[in-house]
């Protein structure tokens, strides 16, 4: 393993074409704290990961893998959901309250170009997904 690799666990679930389909277990960051039995907080969610391989019959259905992600794509991952949107609806108001005397006509604008950031990923969706890639290694 890299060190500048993400590491999950997984457990290959089905296989479609050229398209490893690889349940994965998200814990949350206080996964090891000693109270989480008791915490409310505490929250694991299994994820089905579609990870596409050229030797996708390599692999077997019940097979345990490691999902590898580069941790800088996480952070450009972090940077597209979060800080983005942010930046544009903070903005937006800030620019809008300057120029325009009206709040509500000010929030819809600053609501309506976060819609229409979002609009752009998701047409963007099959270019995004070619650059967020997981690789996938058995498990010793």
């Amino acid at each position: 393993m890299l060190p500048n690799q993400e590491v999950h666990e997984g457990k290959i679930v089905a296989f479609s074409d050229d398209c490893i389909h690889v349940q994965i277990t998200i814990n949350e960051a206080c996964q090891n704290c000693k109270s989480k039995k008791a915490c409310m907080i505490f929250n694991a969610q299994d994820k089905i990961i579609d990870v596409y391989s050229s030797n996708p019959h390599d692999y077997e259905v019940g097979e345990i893998v490691n999902v590898q992600l580069k941790t800088t794509l996480g952070l450009t991952a972090v940077l597209f959901a979060y800080v983005i949107p942010v930046i544009v609806l903070v903005g937006s108001i800030f620019i809008g309250l300057s120029i325009i005397n009206n709040d509500a006509l000010v929030l819809l604008i600053a609501f309506l170009l976060l819609a229409i950031y979002y609009l752009i990923l998701y047409l963007a969706r099959k270019k995004i997904k070619e650059v967020f890639t997981f690789t996938l290694t058995k498990k010793n």
